[in-house]
């Protein structure tokens, strides 16, 4: 499977896009990740593309996995995931909306 790489000039444009639109702290540039998804398919055939992840934890449940001797919270793929739906399903639907809405205005 190939890596997925952000490209540049999309991940610019929604960076603005989306800080405009949610708290600009709370949106944030990631270290390099290796996701296991197909997603890099895209990538591959050309299609200049953006993976980005939402938040959709309980902040209590981030903050207790911070703490000394605290789990790490459970991420996509485990069994023991949990997001928080209403909030998380809000977010991602607004924010892939804008992601949309700003590549069709170029």
């Amino acid at each position: 499977m190939d890596s997925v790489v952000n490209d540049a000039a999309i991940v610019n444009r929604n960076e603005a896009i989306l800080k405009a639109a949610f708290d600009p702290a709370k949106v944030k540039r990631m270290p390099p990740a290796s996701p296991t998804d197909d997603f890099a398919e895209f990538v591959s055939a050309g299609v200049p593309s953006m993976f980005f992840f939402i938040g959709v934890l309980d902040p209590k449940d981030v903050e207790a996995s911070r703490q000394p001797g605290g789990k790490p919270v459970p991420i996509n793929h485990s069994p023991y995931f949990a997001p928080v739906a209403e909030p998380s399903l809000k977010t991602g639907i607004k924010a892939m909306s804008l992601a949309v809405l700003g590549a069709m205005q170029k």
